[in-house]
């Protein structure tokens, strides 16, 4: 219950909101019933202050959701520019793969994020 309010206040960006849950010692790698943790819901809405929060609080940069999708992934595929850069910089897997095969490269590929594709390139991305 705590977890899917967690990854609500992540997606709207409720910086308070998210302070509570973790002065209550919400534990920030659990995942909601589909499957995602707060970061992934954060990476998808570009929620960058989020992030940093929750980095900040020693969630897990390459955790992966019931696709084994990472934050990366979904940054790229939805074309988050900010956040695949801040990502890399904290040392995101840039190659890692999802179970379906595809790599962050690949979403920003299929969705034309063409500054994405330049940075993941930048970052080592094949």
């Amino acid at each position: 219950e705590h977890i899917a309010a967690f990854c609500g206040a992540a997606a709207r960006g409720e910086l308070e909101k998210m302070q509570r849950f973790f002065r209550i010692g919400l534990h920030v790698d659990e995942t909601d019933a589909n499957g995602r943790t707060a970061l992934h819901v954060a990476s998808c809405e570009g929620q960058m202050e989020a992030i940093l929060r929750m980095l900040a609080n020693g969630i897990e940069i390459n955790v992966s959701n019931y696709d084994s999708r990472t934050a990366l992934h979904l940054a790229a595929s939805q074309g988050n520019t900010a956040v695949v850069e801040y990502l890399l910089e904290k040392k995101a897997e840039v190659n890692v793969k999802d179970r379906m095969g595809g790599t962050p490269l690949a979403d920003a590929l299929r969705h034309g994020h063409v500054q994405i594709q330049s940075l993941l390139r930048s970052a080592g991305a094949q």
